[in-house]
Parts: structure tokens; sequence; C-alpha cells
């Protein structure tokens, strides 16, 4: 099965986004999620849909009874604190929603 590429635009200047993969190791396990953003404009996306995603489908090989729901809240948080420390602190980066194109 060949995995499906997102691609997301830049909303301010409408380049193709660069993309960082922050990775998160928890007990036994390592996820790794991607964020988009424009070095350009300075603006950076969290797809919450994409994170939504990753989750469940880590989630199915797991026996667990872990909620998707407290699992998303948990990694979202994490992904938000590692793009305000990294992009927005650092860098002076602003959040954005970006565009995707079929």
């Amino acid at each position: 099965t060949k995995k499906r590429q997102l691609e997301y635009y830049c909303s301010g200047c409408g380049k193709k986004a660069t993309t960082a993969n922050p990775m998160f190791s928890d007990r036994m396990c390592r996820l790794e999620f991607t964020v988009f953003h424009c070095h350009k404009c300075g603006l950076i996306y969290i797809d919450e849909y994409l994170i939504k995603a990753i989750i469940k489908h880590w989630n199915k090989g797991r026996n667990t009874e872990e909620s998707i729901k407290s699992l998303y809240s948990e990694y979202l948080e994490k992904i938000e604190n590692f793009v305000k420390a990294n992009f927005i602190k650092k860098l002076g980066y602003r959040k954005a929603q970006f565009l995707q194109k079929k």
C-alpha cells in the first residue's frame, strides 16, 4: 500500500510547506508527527486531523483501554509545546491555517 503524501501550501506566499517531524518516546514506543511551516513567511500549521489519524493507526495494535480522545489530547499538547518552544519563541513563527491542494 502506498502512503499518501500530504502536501500543504503556505497561506501567506502559496509556496509548498516544509515539514518538521517531532518525535515523542513513550514507554516502549515512538510516535512521529508532522507539522508544516514556511520559513519565508514565518508561519506554522498543525494539522489536527493528521495527528488524530496517526494516533488512531498507532493505537490499533495496542492492548490498552486508553481512549483515543485522551491520547489525542496528550499528544496534541506535546506537539503544541514543541511548536511553541522551537518555532514560536525561538524563531518568531506564527500559527496559521495552510492550504491543501489536490
